[in-house]
């Protein structure tokens, strides 16, 4: 059921920072309009004290069996759940068109706050404002960003959406590729420096003893791969998004899933479409605090 949703300024970490491709400003600039595109494939995920059930369905029509728990069968319907009252659905919590601002897009920072805006209804009628949710994008790390959809549980009853519920995805650019480059890394897949420790350079450089003089081990040579664009290179769209809404357990099968955590989750990409254009009256998010989940590098492979 369509229902409001706070907006969620988060908190992000901000180790393992990746360098950051070019040098304009103009580069992390992510202020715009985009229209936004979603699978039909919903992900699902019952957390049962730590023991995870997956299913996928097709749309919001249809029933998603869990199998048994404690002799009770696990099924889910979709449609149902969606209906009620206090339930906000992926499908509910974002929008298919939304503007974009971000605060401090002039300044050469890794860390920037961002407003989405509803941009579904462009011209609202008088004195109405459009629903707007808050987030962060991480310059440092490809530009990915988080938006909080959700609060603690107890702010709409048992089925109020979870701090969990998030919008994530990566902002992309014009021009962007990918390179490979060689890096070094030890065993356990941590940087290290070649001839460094207690072997020096084996292999004409390839592999060394000793690894980063530190933890030991080999410090070996691969492939990685790094995603790069042009200097100067505008803000063009948003890939690899998802919409990730969490619930308790009791929600959706009563009191025998007490404690449990049942996410429901649904891919999109973006375009970007034009400048940032938001309908006259917006309403602010209002803020909580969360944690950006850990960055999802570009894959490298062993040389």
């Amino acid at each position: 059921m369509r229902k409001t949703v706070l907006g969620v300024a988060v908190v992000l970490s901000v180790s393992g920072c990746l360098e950051r491709p070019g040098g304009n400003q103009s580069d992390w600039d992510v202020r715009g309009n985009y229209d936004l595109t979603y699978q039909d494939q919903i992900d699902l995920k019952l957390n049962i004290a730590g023991a995870i059930r997956e299913a996928t369905a097709t749309g919001y029509g249809g029933v998603v069996d869990f199998g048994m728990h404690e002799g009770n069968p696990l099924t889910l319907d979709l449609s149902a759940h969606c209906a009620k009252e206090e339930v906000v659905c992926p499908n509910e919590s974002f929008w298919d068109k939304v503007a974009i601002d971000q605060v401090n897009a002039d300044r050469n920072t890794a860390l920037h706050s961002i407003m989405v805006v509803d941009d579904t209804v462009h011209d609202l009628p008088e004195g109405t404002n459009a629903e707007s949710r808050g987030g962060i994008v991480n310059q440092d790390r490809n530009n990915r960003f988080l938006v909080g959809l959700g609060l603690a549980g107890a702010a709409q009853g048992a089925c109020g959406a979870l701090a969990a519920s998030v919008a994530v995805g990566r902002f992309t650019h014009a021009g962007e590729s990918i390179e490979t480059e060689i890096v070094y890394r030890d065993e356990s897949g941590q940087p290290c420096v070649p001839g460094e420790g207690d072997g020096g350079t084996a292999d004409g450089g390839a592999v060394v003893d000793g690894g980063d003089g530190a933890t030991g081990g080999e410090c070996l040579e691969v492939l990685a791969e790094r995603l790069t664009w042009p200097a100067g290179a505008a803000v063009d769209g948003i890939e690899d998004g998802r919409v990730i809404m969490a619930w308790a357990g009791g929600c959706a099968f009563g009191p025998i899933l007490v404690g449990a955590t049942l996410t429901m989750q649904v891919r999109y990409d973006g375009v970007r479409t034009g400048d940032y254009d938001p309908p006259l009256g917006v309403d602010p998010p209002i803020t909580v605090e969360g944690e950006v989940p850990p960055d999802e590098p570009i894959a490298a492979e062993g040389g």
